[in-house]
């Protein structure tokens, strides 16, 4: 939550009726307090951030920097998963989970669900929320831009020179003329344009508020079955009935399944060595037995001995040179076995990392930009009591009261501007961070 300023000058209006004291809250809110509400300090507790900035969205961080992990970067990444059970089962082949398989049969199946589950999700916010997510700040400057102009740059309209006039003491108590009747008019218009404007603005938040809560319940249920995954394969698998670290029937806690697979990929490794040393035995084998075959076969014409010699060559040949194809075969299986391997450990890690620390940011914020829509609500509501009682702004005090809420509403006013050109400069600060640099390694 942010800072709420105050107003320096607020204990020199003093409302003597209940209608005042509402539309004086009303003012302190429009001008003060929820503009304020979207500045909060940076990190370093010196300089001022737009909220947005400060809350988890966006900053500047690689991939490999899990503590800056953020929603954008998560959708990226998570849009670029396997997007259906038929292309994760081509791409991540169930054979490569044999090991596993026979401690956890149901490992496969939660790993290609939950991979699918991700990328459907993040896919349907990036085609949904991610660009408006990565332009959020977009609304508060446009408002900002024209807070700023109605309430004091456009001098032939703005609300500072209209209340000027209307708080002139010789209106205090003098008859009205046409000077003040204009003067009411552009007032009235640039608080219900304001009401207008902010309503509309809010409308947009909360549509965007409703985007992230919807996702973060998605991603919730992703990340509860991805906790389970980094459970199975990184720390541990858990008994579910337990709750306790998996036994297996030596009553040895079970290795975390990336182990298994890692030990699968050193005897695959050694069997491809043994296979190459096969295929080079029966190689030679191939190639000893033909050669002598063949000369067995020239002799062979001239002696019958030395014929049937060589037909138990070629034999020898022949069943070298299946031998040698065999290892061959084995050893291009076990070569795409392994790689299959590979590739399923790096898709855990891959979806451990990118969860890293997602939750809370995700939680902030939602909280960010609840903050931006509470702004532009509190800025419908309050511009609307303030058209709905402006009457009470211009009647009935002494001169001193008169000179009070004049000073109060005028010095509210230039705050105001200068807290809303402070918005549009941190909302245009933070746009040109919007989307970090994702470095892949």
């Amino acid at each position: 939550m942010a800072t709420v300023a105050t107003l320096s000058a607020s204990e020199q209006w003093v409302p003597q009726s209940e209608n005042e004291t509402q539309v004086k809250a009303a003012m302190q809110t429009v001008l003060v307090t929820s503009p304020s509400s979207v500045i909060t300090k940076a990190p370093d507790n010196q300089t001022n951030r737009f909220i947005l900035q400060t809350q988890g969205y966006f900053g500047k961080a690689t991939f490999l920097d899990s503590a800056l992990h953020n929603i954008y970067q998560y959708v990226v990444m998570g849009m670029n998963y396997t997007r259906s059970k038929e292309e994760f089962e081509k791409n991540f082949i169930k054979s490569a989970f044999k090991a596993v398989d026979q401690i956890d049969s149901g490992a496969y199946t939660l790993l290609r669900d939950t991979t699918v589950s991700v990328s459907i999700h993040c896919d349907e916010f990036n085609t949904n929320g991610l660009g408006r997510l990565t332009t959020s700040a977009n609304g508060a400057i446009a408002f900002a831009d024209q807070c700023i102009g109605l309430m004091k740059e456009k001098t032939d309209i703005s609300l500072y020179n209209n209340f000027l006039t209307l708080l002139d003491e010789k209106y205090r108590t003098g008859p009205k003329d046409d000077t003040f009747e204009e003067a009411k008019e552009n007032a009235k218009m640039v608080v219900t344009n304001l009401a207008k404007v902010s309503k509309a603005k809010g409308q947009d938040a909360t549509e965007m508020v409703g985007l992230l809560q919807a996702f973060y319940t998605k991603t919730d249920i992703d990340s509860k079955n991805v906790q389970r995954i980094n459970e199975n394969f990184l720390t541990g698998p858990i008994d579910p009935n337990t709750g306790k670290r998996k036994l297996k029937s030596n009553g040895q806690n079970q290795e975390p399944y990336g182990d298994v697979m890692d030990a699968e990929i050193v005897r695959l490794q050694d069997d491809i060595m043994a296979q190459t040393k096969i295929r080079d035995v029966e190689d030679d084998k191939w190639r000893t037995a033909r050669d002598k075959a063949i000369t067995l076969g020239v002799i062979g014409a001239f002696v019958m001995w030395f014929y049937i010699g060589m037909g138990i060559e070629a034999d020898k040949a022949k069943k070298a040179k299946q031998a040698y194809k065999d290892a061959i075969d084995q050893i291009i299986k076990d070569n795409e076995d392994k790689a299959n391997i590979v590739k399923v450990l790096e898709l855990v890690r891959a979806l451990v990392n990118n969860y890293n620390q997602l939750l809370p940011k995700m939680f902030k914020a939602m909280n960010a930009m609840q903050e931006v829509e509470a702004l532009f609500k509190a800025q419908n509501l309050n511009f609307q009591i303030i058209d709905n009682k402006f009457e009470d702004l211009l009647t009935g005090v002494d001169a001193k009261t008169w000179a009070g809420r004049r000073n109060w509403i005028l010095t509210a006013i230039d705050e105001a501007v200068e807290r809303f050109r402070e918005i549009k400069a941190l909302g245009e600060e933070f746009n040109r961070s919007a989307i970090p640099t994702i470095v892949k390694f």
